[in-house]
């Protein structure tokens, strides 16, 4: 089982909706899965508003867990200065106060959080 979506601005109500789906169809119950759609929802916003304007999200069930990755394509240095993983904001402490595990990497071109939430 695995969720492979894109996402823009356009489109970031509908990643909501599949989270969330995809969250329960794990057995997280209603609150836990509601976690999972708002830590996921806020790092797309980053990708969408910091990176390149759209990216890639990637859920899929592990031993006891949940993995959720989210991958932008955008510049290291968008306009404003600095690669959005890398400055403190709201959706990167949402998601570290929400999520088991969390981490942030980033190279020529792209970003990736991975969070993981306990089932």
């Amino acid at each position: 089982m695995l969720l492979d979506q894109r996402f823009g601005a356009g489109t970031l109500h509908v990643l909501r909706a599949a989270v969330r789906d995809f969250a329960a169809a794990t057995g997280m119950s209603p609150g836990r899965a509601d976690d999972v759609m708002m830590a996921v929802h806020e790092l797309a916003a980053n990708a969408v508003r910091h990176g390149a304007g759209t990216g890639r999200l990637r859920m899929w069930p592990a031993t006891r867990a949940l993995c959720c990755q989210i991958e932008d394509a955008g510049p290291l240095e968008p306009p404003g200065g600095g690669a959005w993983p890398l400055r403190p904001g709201h959706g990167l402490w949402l998601t570290r106060e929400l999520a088991d595990q969390m981490s942030v990497s980033s190279g020529p071109g792209w970003s990736r959080v991975t969070a993981v939430f306990t089932l």
